[in-house]
């Protein structure tokens, strides 16, 4: 009965503000980089990460998945699911990089982070000079 209690009184304080997430993807000399952010209270600045996957931009229901790379469960493995950046096409200590093609230029592409609470997604396009241009996916105040 007390647990109740709290989490109403949690929830009519405005303690249950859902977190926001936005993703931004880079160019950093000759390699990308892809970015969960943190579009909402600090609290909320270090989510699990489980899955991170790049695919070719086709309709607003389809990409083909280029690059994907999920948390690894071995225990052991000595990982950190509170992956902010990620190098693309690296494999990060307790992350099974699955596969991953290189990005191609004149192309658009959706980037989808899963974190907790749920899906960050971002569309990018690598101009021919290999410059990105972000579509959305930022945070928006």
């Amino acid at each position: 009965m007390l647990s109740k209690l709290i989490t109403l009184i949690f929830i009519l304080v405005g303690g249950c503000d859902a977190p926001r997430r936005g993703v931004m993807v880079t160019r950093e000399a000759d390699h990308y980089v892809v970015s969960l952010l943190n579009c909402g209270p600090p609290r909320w600045g270090n989510p699990p990460v489980w899955e991170v996957n790049v695919g070719k931009f086709h309709s607003n229901e389809s990409i083909d998945v280029q690059c994907k790379l999920m948390v690894s469960f071995k225990q052991g493995d000595g990982g950190d699911d509170s992956l902010k950046q990620w190098h693309f096409g690296s494999q990060p200590k307790g992350y099974n990089l699955e596969h991953c093609a290189p990005l191609e230029p004149d192309t658009t592409y959706e980037v989808n982070i899963f974190a907790r609470p749920g899906l960050a997604k971002g569309h990018f396009t690598v101009n021919s000079n290999g410059d990105v241009t972000m579509i959305d996916g930022p945070c928006r105040r």
